[in-house]
């Protein structure tokens, strides 16, 4: 048995009788998904609801359907999340038995891990959706089954989002046996064998093969899928990991969210990243070549000046390749999460505005078009004044490699800047409404344990890095700030390398840093003090109630003046001793949880990454240019 919502004891309960354990056969398709909610034994204390019998499914009368759940010659259930929160406080009711197959009685024997259970039936449903494409494809049902496909994995991606959320409260062997949730399952496993089995029998036709014609983007769409699927089976594991398997949520989310958009908007997503990191790409090529050259002709002066911009430019490309491509919160995703999502957000539970959700897609479609076609724009501009001016020839290999790298790095400056620029007011919006909503999933959900919660300090602290630096950047570059300059504040002294720490550089160092304090580390700690308080609460109510039942158990018969001694009523008192000692437990427990988001070493090592770039960004690159290359 087990008690409570979040965190509750558990305790298998002893075995049932066969008869209240037989199991449904919901799926003839052999998918391995019985119907728990008619045998899953109670796993919360809960009051007695007085409900009409029910009748036992026969042979002739299919199941009864609940909201949200499909009969087998409909579409699969959508809507899972939503359906699924208004039963989760609950449950649902238990059902009659049903007299199933031999291996359901086998099964019957013990009380099923309902747990373990859901997970290899989720990493399953994944395994089915990851090699369904390609039998769809070859049987020529591409264009046919792109929609009933697609529509499926949404299905799977809401049932997922529901076995997280059960994972984070701690109660998922409570949303495995609801009934809603088990139809869901079940739904998803009919499409996928009726389109399995649509598929066989297309490609065992042989006398009218069907062309295997695709989709536009129906490659693009299926590989963004089998990522997240992918990324989600692999976190399926038994005990769960609430916040391994948050991230992976979070992925899948993001690419099933991304698979969404039009054909236009995708072809904008997958372009734009390209084009804009293939431009920084090839600047940084024409200045290292230049810079290559005038270190082998021995031309000292401009080796300082190049060096600093190819190790600019770099570093920009780097800034791309993290926010448009890797990392926990990239940009597509935080976009599609945020638009084509069915929450409009990237929250695990929490819907997004709909009209934020139709500006910033509009937004998105301007200045994707407006980089894609002011990239080519200004790099023919460039070209076109390169050509305007007269271009002396050199004789010697050495200056035909100056004047390649010259040409490449002037060639595409512009280009770089207009994509920097379309990047970037792209991603402001995008970045500011994430770091808005990853702060109230830090600070909010106060069912969520810490190991859930933390899922979302990795994207937080991804997205307010972008905005530090962003920040640091404004401070750098406005004008009103460079008197900052003029006030010392300390002077340090490195061997023979002299810094001075001015207003300024105490200025970009405490901006990013009160970025970080309030985005991330104080609504963290809102968040375990809310979950604390009120897990602290509930705790204390449950061992009183368990007091109370104990001194009833106990209590002496006003009649005859002696304690019962049942059987019986020691297993109850014995029980609830139990259940005591545990709750006791869970609350040293809860007030050992750290409040904080990181350990003291991360925080040491961030503090000084963060003075670290304050100096360089206040002239240290400058002085360090001038000792090692001896330039001004």
């Amino acid at each position: 048995m087990q008690a409570g919502g979040n965190g509750g004891p558990r305790r298998q309960s002893g075995v049932p009788a066969p008869s209240s354990l037989a199991q449904s056969p919901y799926d003839p398709a052999a998918f391995g998904l019985p119907d728990l909610t008619r045998n899953a034994p109670r796993m919360t204390p809960r009051i007695p609801v007085a409900s009409a019998p029910e009748q036992p499914p026969s042979a002739s009368q299919p199941p009864r359907s609940t909201p949200g759940a499909s009969q087998p010659g409909q579409p699969h259930t959508l809507g899972v999340t939503s359906k699924l929160a208004r039963l989760r406080a609950t449950g649902s009711p238990s059902m009659p038995p049903y007299a199933g197959t031999l291996t359901q009685q086998m099964r019957a024997i013990e009380p099923p891990d309902v747990a373990r259970q859901t997970l290899d039936e989720q990493k399953m449903l994944a395994g089915e959706l990851l090699t369904l494409p390609d039998a769809i494809e070859t049987s020529g049902l591409a264009k046919t089954h792109e929609r009933a496909y697609f529509e499926t994995v949404r299905a799977y991606a809401d049932l997922a989002d529901a076995t997280w959320l059960a994972v984070a409260e701690e109660r998922l062997e409570q949303t495995g046996a609801e009934e809603v949730y088990r139809q869901s399952a079940i739904a998803i496993a009919r499409r996928i064998t009726r389109m399995r089995n649509e598929s066989q029998l297309a490609a065992n036709n042989t006398q009218f093969p069907l062309p295997r014609k695709r989709p536009l983007f129906w490659r693009r769409r299926v590989r963004l899928h089998r990522d997240g699927l992918r990324a989600w089976q692999a976190r399926l594991n038994a005990p769960a990991d609430a916040r391994a398997m948050g991230a992976a949520l979070a992925y899948l989310r993001g690419t099933t969210a991304l698979a969404e958009a039009s054909n236009f908007e995708l072809l904008l997503w997958s372009l734009l990243p390209s084009v804009a990191g293939d431009a920084v790409m090839i600047l940084w090529l024409g200045l290292v070549l230049a810079l290559i050259a005038v270190i082998a002709q021995g031309l000292v002066a401009p080796v300082g000046a190049l060096a600093l911009a190819a190790s600019v430019t770099l570093g920009m490309r780097l800034l791309l390749e993290l926010l448009l491509r890797r990392g926990p919160a990239r940009l597509d995703h935080q976009f599609a999460l945020s638009v084509f999502s069915s929450l409009r957000s990237p929250r695990a539970a929490k819907p997004g505005s709909r009209i934020i959700a139709v500006l910033l897609r509009g937004w998105g479609i301007l200045l994707g078009t407006a980089g894609l076609i002011g990239i080519p724009v200004a790099l023919g501009y460039s070209i076109w004044q390169l050509l305007q001016k007269p271009i002396t020839l050199p004789t010697l290999p050495l200056g035909w490699l100056e004047l390649s790298g010259n040409l490449i790095a002037r060639a595409m400056l512009l280009p770089t800047e207009v994509a920097a620029a379309a990047v970037g007011a792209l991603a402001l919006p995008v970045l500011l409404l994430s770091a808005l909503r990853y702060i109230g999933e830090l600070g909010g959900n106060i069912g969520w344990v810490a190991a859930g919660r933390r899922y979302a300090l990795a994207p937080a602290l991804q997205v307010l890095a972008f905005l530090a630096a962003g920040t640091g950047a404004a401070l750098v570059t406005l004008a009103p700030i460079r008197p900052l300059t003029n006030v010392t504040l300390v002077r340090l002294h490195a061997g023979s390398l002299p810094e001075v720490v001015t207003l300024q550089t105490a200025a970009l160092f405490l901006a990013p840093a009160l970025v970080l304090l309030i985005g991330l580390d104080i609504p963290y700690r809102v968040g375990i003090f809310r979950w604390r308080r009120y897990w602290l609460a509930e705790l204390a109510t449950r061992r009183a109630e368990i007091d109370a039942h104990v001194r009833r158990l106990s209590a002496l018969d006003p009649q005859t003046g002696t304690q019962d001694t049942s059987d019986e009523n020691l297993r109850a008192m014995q029980y609830d001793m139990v259940l005591l000692q545990f709750y006791s437990t869970r609350t040293v427990e809860t007030r050992r949880v750290s409040s904080a988001p990181y350990g003291l070493f991360t925080f040491i090592g961030l503090v000084l990454l963060l003075a670290a770039v304050a100096l360089l960004a206040d002239g240290l690159v400058q002085q360090l240019a001038h000792l090692l290359l001896n330039v001004g």
